[in-house]
């Protein structure tokens, strides 16, 4: 079978305020539990695909990288959250479905945001009918968002 390379991306705005997260706190699209949505990363060739994750780049558009650590968690389904934007990062049943993670800390200054990317190795198979696999981001210092901040996931994959 013929291996193939793409980088999927996907984006989300948190909230309009710029309360601090602590280290351990959900970054979300929503500060209510039943409507965060996780980021949505079509990374199969084929329904029920597979491959690895290679590298995780992690983009927002406010412009102070103080404190901007973070950890991508990566899930085969799509998780249930426990919390929404800013609450303790939770996720009810996701053994079965957490394929890992990966922490990056955004450093690398633009005029419109701030970037970084990190090797990752984290094998993937898609749940059967679907070629996608989700993304939660997950705060990992003391970091004080910009309002309405937009976040953007992407995933260089490697899949059959």
């Amino acid at each position: 079978m013929t291996t193939s390379h793409k980088t999927a991306r996907a984006a989300f705005a948190r909230p309009a305020n710029t309360t601090a997260y602590v280290s351990g706190d959900l970054v979300a699209n929503h500060a209510t539990t039943g409507s965060v949505v996780p980021v949505a990363l079509r990374v199969a060739r084929n329904v029920g695909g597979a491959g690895k994750i290679t590298k995780v780049g992690l983009a927002k558009s406010g412009i102070d990288p103080t404190n901007a650590q973070f950890r991508v968690h990566f899930f085969r389904d799509k998780p249930a959250v426990a919390n929404g934007d800013n609450g303790v990062f939770s996720a009810a049943g996701v053994a079965a479905i957490h394929l890992g993670s990966v922490d990056i800390t955004l450093a690398t200054v633009h005029s419109d945001g701030v970037s970084a990317v990190a090797d990752a190795a984290l094998p993937f198979d898609c749940k059967d009918g679907s070629v996608e696999i989700f993304a939660l981001v997950e705060a990992r210092a003391a970091y004080t968002p910009a309002s309405g901040e937009t976040f953007t996931v992407s995933a260089a994959v490697d899949r059959d």
